[in-house]
Order: C-alpha cells, then structure tokens, then sequence
C-alpha cells in the first residue's frame, strides 16, 4: 500500500512485486511488516505527520 501511495503522489510505475514474488530470498518475509509507531507516540511529546503530510515533502530524484 505505501509503495502504491508514493507512485501515485509522484507519478512513478505502480508495478509493484510482492513478497512472495521474489525468489531467492533466504529468510521469510512477513505478509505485514508495517511500523507501529505508537510507543514511539507515547515517549516523545511530538506528534507525527500522516502519510499525506510525509509525501508532501519526500525528495524523489
């Protein structure tokens, strides 16, 4: 999903391969290895940017 929402925000190729597409990889992958940021939230006192307001200022070269 966050592949697809940075090609779209940046008109790049949505030809995205999924994890069990490539071969040759030694250890297995997790379906869903997605970041929860939430202990992260807890500890600090910041509040972090949506995905919306991150891909608004990622550089793409």
């Amino acid at each position: 999903e966050l592949a697809l929402r940075i090609a779209e925000a940046y008109n790049l190729p949505k030809n995205v391969k999924e994890t069990d597409e490539i071969k040759g990889w030694v250890a297995k992958r997790p379906f869903d290895s997605s970041l929860d940021i939430s202990k992260a939230k807890r500890l600090v006192s910041i509040d972090f940017y949506s995905l919306e307001e991150n891909l608004k200022y990622m550089v793409v070269k």
